[in-house]
């Protein structure tokens, strides 16, 4: 799983064992996902970030990414939506067909503060619907 080192302007959502999101309040969540990607070497690399609900994959909710080139730096990011009810929790995991490719934390040089190698917002969007959808 993606792992975050701490919380900030927590309200009703908290990071359990460093990587479960859990929710208080049951509804409909968007959750802003932002990640730096390091590659090692300069062969492409393929990484994969997926969804998974109490601990269950979300059909279709992968994601895939294209790295290359030794020292390369991308950002990815992903906004999505998702019904939660109280009590559950949602992670983020991720895979890589290549070992030379990390989330990459910087720590603060001149002129710039560090770069964080994960950040996560989650937002309450809205109450959740009378009848729950089936993910795919």
């Amino acid at each position: 799983p993606i792992v975050y080192g701490q919380t900030y302007l927590s309200n009703w959502v908290s990071v359990h064992n460093n990587s479960e999101i859990a929710v208080t309040i049951g509804g409909i969540y968007n959750f802003q996902f932002s990640a730096q990607l390091t590659s090692g070497n300069s062969s492409p690399k393929q990484v994969y970030v997926w969804l998974k609900r109490n601990n269950i994959d979300i059909g279709y909710s992968t994601h895939q990414y294209t790295i290359s080139g030794s020292n390369v730096h991308q950002e990815v990011n992903w906004n999505f939506n998702i019904d939660l009810q109280a009590g559950n929790f949602l992670e983020l995991e991720w895979a890589s067909n290549d070992i030379n490719v990390t989330f990459e934390t910087t720590v603060a040089t001149s002129p710039h503060p560090g770069i964080p190698s994960v950040v996560m917002a989650v937002n309450y969007v809205s109450p959740l619907p009378e009848t729950l959808p089936t993910p795919p």
